[in-house]
């Protein structure tokens, strides 16, 4: 059964047929169990809460995100089900924004009684909302959001299938020191967790390395205008340029804006969001760029190469990172119950925990004692409009 779309705006709900030989509606026929199904003529379905951003800048990861549950949920009802019972995803607009984060969380617990939930991106509404699934009991696992005190300060029931701000920010420090060998670096970043966090590393340990911070340039994460702050950092002549922007129209508008005023560093461009989507909005600007992340559709194993075809069979595109974070995520939570026998949140999460789980990354995803997926990022780059491996 495929999705159906709502223009990813709203709520989009993702309703799957029962089992075949059962029927009857919501509420008529037998009782409630134990683990949530029903006796008689209806078998009730496993409820995933999924939130992401559907509209705003980032409204593409909202579709990656709903597309990776496509594949993952159509395969489980297609070959009967998890539990004896078909799966029903419910989607929620985050908007990127931690008030609406919020409102979405407590109704997936209040009023649709989910199972599960995954999401969001963002840190600042994802720290937002971690409480919440800590207090009602529930397996909470984050697709993107990078803060470390998304899992340093999680609770028991949460994990995330991706890197941290610090890993990622120690990957593109070995690459500023080791690999440009710069002296100078000029650092723009948006006002956001994310942003504040990694230019407070950069501080810390650039430094120690004999590497000068030349200017450090702060702009609301709405900002679309660069010019005042390229032409600064142009005057000081860095030898490479941390682009620390969680906006992507905002990334691609600083990347153009570089190459207007002509000027010559290493771009470095931090947030995790480098998709074909900020590649068509950067043109030539983009091309060479360093960044650091988990995952390249050209990775040569088996398990990728199913999954680049899955992706490319219904949408006729090539995988992207937000694609894997949430197939892994969706997966990680179906092989874990299936492993469980139950849906009980914390036998779930106890195998979530002690467990691997297979990856098209081309090694099995495994978990810290607080949640977090034990990976590193690689050092990557666009050559030629494609995201390759650099080394």
């Amino acid at each position: 059964m495929k999705f159906k779309g709502i223009g990813f705006t709203g709520v989009l709900l993702i309703v799957v047929l029962a089992l075949a030989g059962c029927g009857g509606t919501q509420g008529q026929g037998g009782s409630s169990s134990s683990d949530g199904s029903q006796s008689g003529d209806k078998v009730e379905p496993i409820k995933i809460g999924l939130i992401q951003p559907a509209t705003g800048d980032a409204a593409p990861w909202g579709q990656y995100a709903q597309e990776a549950a496509q594949l993952v949920v159509d395969k489980v009802n297609d070959n009967g089900g998890l539990l004896g019972r078909p799966v029903e995803v419910i989607f929620a607009d985050s908007k990127g924004n931690a008030e609406t984060s919020v409102t979405a969380f407590k109704k997936f617990i209040n009023q649709d009684k989910v199972d599960a939930i995954i999401g969001g991106s963002f840190s600042t509404p994802t720290l937002a909302v971690k409480e919440i699934t800590r207090e009602a009991k529930i397996v909470h696992i984050v697709p993107g959001a990078k803060h470390p005190d998304v899992t340093l300060k999680g609770h028991p029931l949460l994990f995330r299938v991706n890197t941290t701000q610090r890993q990622d920010g120690m990957a593109f420090v070995e690459d500023v020191v080791k690999n440009i060998k710069a002296q100078k670096v000029a650092i723009i970043a948006d006002k956001l967790d994310y942003g504040q966090y990694l230019t407070g590393l950069f501080q810390e340990e650039l430094p120690k390395y004999g590497v000068e911070i030349v200017a450090t340039e702060q702009v609301e994460a709405s900002e679309s205008n660069f010019a005042v702050q390229v032409a600064n950092i142009k005057s000081l002549e860095p030898d490479a340029v941390a682009i620390i922007l969680s906006s992507p129209p905002a990334t691609a508008a600083f990347l153009r804006e570089m190459d207007n005023y002509q000027l010559e560093a290493a771009k470095l461009v931090m947030g995790g969001g480098v998709d074909e989507n900020l590649i068509e909005m950067s043109g030539k600007s983009i091309e060479d760029i360093w960044f650091e992340d988990i995952y390249v559709p050209s990775f040569k194993n088996d398990f990728n190469q199913e999954f680049v075809k899955a992706v490319q069979d219904n949408y006729g595109t090539l995988p992207n990172k937000l694609h894997l974070q949430n197939w892994d995520a969706f997966q990680v939570y179906v092989q874990a119950v299936e492993k469980a026998g139950t849906l009980d949140a914390e036998k779930v999460a106890e195998v979530i925990r002690n467990g691997e789980f297979d990856s098209p990354r081309g090694k099995a995803i495994t978990f810290d004692e607080n949640g977090q997926i034990e990976a590193l990022p690689m050092s990557l780059t666009i050559r030629e409009g494609k995201i390759v491996e650099r080394f």
